[in-house]
């Protein structure tokens, strides 16, 4: 029995600060079929978020969570409900624009929309908004009291400007369409481009 296996080549660049950045080309035996993170559902596309885009929350390399895009303000909440924070300064898309406490809630309208199917549903479910206070200050406020608010912080975040005028959401017949070239994230690496490459039959 024949068996076609189609290779997808996938070139990515490191975001650094050097002069010359470095490639990383992936080859995957499956081509993405998304890469809006909020929704993907496939082991490649879990494998390429990791690279193009951040969490709020992530973990450092002693598998402590941290935050990757924040600075929890030193004092306690009162109520339990409404936390303050303030946004990391320095955070750049790979357009060139800031990361934007509009970003975030964004990011977490998405998720909770039923429409997107997503599977960080969870983790925004006692999210009622984030909303930018003053320059670069937010407050995350929360249905219910919260002794831990950056426990559910772990879901990836997309660029408003981006990702609001394209599908965001899954279509209903469950085709996530063709993968969008264009992805912006902020994570470590950028998304250039992809290649299909060649087929085998075994």
């Amino acid at each position: 029995m024949k068996k076609t296996f189609q290779a997808c080549i996938l070139f990515l660049v490191l975001m650094t600060s050097v002069v010359q950045a470095a490639r990383l080309v992936i080859g995957e035996d499956q081509r993405p079929r998304n890469l809006n993170p909020l929704v993907i559902k496939f082991t490649v596309e879990q494998r390429l978020k990791s690279l193009v885009f951040k969490s709020m929350m992530g973990y450092d390399f002693q598998v402590r969570p941290i935050p990757l895009m924040f600075i929890q303000d030193e004092t306690d909440s009162d109520d339990k409900i409404e936390w303050k924070f303030k946004i990391m300064p320095g955070i750049k898309w790979h357009d060139g624009r800031d990361l934007s406490v509009a970003d975030f809630n964004f990011s977490r309208g998405v998720i909770a929309n039923l429409r997107s199917n997503s599977p960080y549903r969870d983790f925004v479910s006692n999210i009622r908004s984030i909303d930018e206070s003053s320059d670069g200050e937010f407050t995350i406020s929360f249905l219910r009291p919260v002794e831990r608010p950056t426990e559910p912080l772990f879901f990836p975040i997309i660029p408003q400007h981006v990702f609001k005028a394209k599908t965001t959401y899954v279509k209903e017949n469950g085709d996530f369409g063709s993968i969008n070239t264009k992805t912006i994230g902020c994570g470590p690496y950028k998304f250039v481009t992809r290649e299909v490459g060649f087929t085998r039959i075994m």
